[in-house]
């Protein structure tokens, strides 16, 4: 009698301990989504914006106008980019050019805000050596 009434005490124990982890599998799972997302917007980001300051820096160095230079390098990130919308500057300082992207990007299955923003940084020493025009990035 005692062995029949201790299984029936232990019945249903599996329905309790899932019902308990379920919530914490779901928020582990958000938050490797959430970091992958972050992670190929910011692969994404760097990647447009070293190509796109390496044009806006050559493109200057042979023509010397920055509003040229913007539109092809802002051409170059569009490119790059794809469909993402993004925020882009451009600056020329002492023969370094820089630019700086951001773009707004969707958290997923989080309680506090929906949106985080990503942005990143390049910049590309514009070299004249020689009368020959150069051009690298600066890490």
């Amino acid at each position: 009698m005692y062995m029949k009434f201790k299984h029936w005490m232990q019945q249903g124990q599996a329905i309790v301990l899932f019902a308990l982890i379920l919530p914490l599998i779901i928020v582990f799972a958000a938050t490797i989504i959430n970091v992958g997302n972050l992670y190929l917007h910011y692969t994404k980001l760097q990647n447009a914006a070293d190509a796109s300051v390496l044009a806006y820096a050559s493109n200057y160095v042979q023509t010397e106008n920055e509003e040229i230079s913007e539109v092809f390098a802002k051409n170059i990130a569009s490119m790059n980019l794809g469909n993402i919308n993004y925020d882009a500057r451009f600056s020329t300082n002492d023969n370094v050019a820089s630019v700086q992207l951001s773009t707004d990007m969707i958290v997923y299955l989080m309680i506090t805000d929906s949106k985080t923003t990503v942005t990143v940084t390049s910049s590309a020493q514009m070299l004249d050596s020689n009368g020959s025009s150069d051009v690298k990035l600066i890490q």
